[in-house]
């Protein structure tokens, strides 16, 4: 099966052209087997803002993110599953700034 492909409409697409997924309080997202390039307008292409967000992404590609592949922030304890995922030019790196980042002091 294709993969399911979120990307920009740009006919010169650039990162940063759309926002990507925002999670809010409390949500829980699945993604497998999908291809997220050119977004990260705010702050990741995937944007965890909740402690108790739930994100499982599988076998998936992030490229081009205008900031991080899968933002998550200093002191989070949300669950993030990233299992067999490429991630390709993310600006600001490939997940951070935090738990698994460096940026936080």
């Amino acid at each position: 099966a294709a993969p399911v492909v979120l990307t920009s409409l740009a006919g010169t697409p650039k990162a940063g052209d759309w926002v990507g997924i925002t999670m809010w309080t409390s949500a829980s997202v699945t993604i497998k087997y999908a291809e997220l390039s050119f977004a990260g307008s705010n702050r990741g292409a995937i944007d965890i803002n909740s402690k108790d967000n739930k994100l499982d992404i599988q076998n998936s590609k992030i490229t081009s993110s205008a900031a991080y592949g899968i933002r998550i922030p200093c002191n989070s304890t949300a669950t993030v599953v990233n299992t067999g995922n490429t991630f390709t030019a993310c600006e600001n790196g490939d997940v951070g700034p935090g738990p698994d980042g460096v940026d936080c002091h």
